[in-house]
């Protein structure tokens, strides 16, 4: 997985740049807490390519698994995901969870970031 640790207005988060595969599993999740422990960031920004269907899909529990360990390791996630792949369990999801400080989805990599450093 490549990434780079990105400083906006003071504040350092850690922007996946490609992941392949895309996080499909629990341990990818807790790669990335791993990560952002090494590099000392509690945030990080998820691009589109690196979201698995099996995240978008709720039913696999996968996005609740790895976001309750990053609630628990006081980790923020943004994560920009193209609308179009949205279900309507998301759809819901993901208005939800934008209304907490955790998790949020995005539409751009500058919306996220911008979240991330303010």
């Amino acid at each position: 997985m490549e990434y780079t640790v990105t400083e906006m207005n003071g504040k350092r988060f850690v922007e996946i740049l490609s992941g392949n595969p895309p996080i499909e599993t629990e341990q990818q999740g807790m790669d990335l807490i791993s990560l952002c422990f090494e590099q000392q960031v509690n945030d990080i920004l998820i691009p589109n390519e690196c979201i698995s269907d099996a995240f978008i899909t709720l039913s696999t529990r996968l996005a609740g698994t790895i976001l309750q360990k990053t609630v628990n390791y006081h980790i923020r996630v943004a994560a920009v995901i193209d609308e179009a792949r949205f279900n309507p369990r998301f759809a819901e999801f993901a208005m939800e969870s934008n209304k907490a400080n955790e998790f949020r989805v995005f539409q751009s990599r500058d919306q996220a970031a911008e979240w991330l450093a303010g």
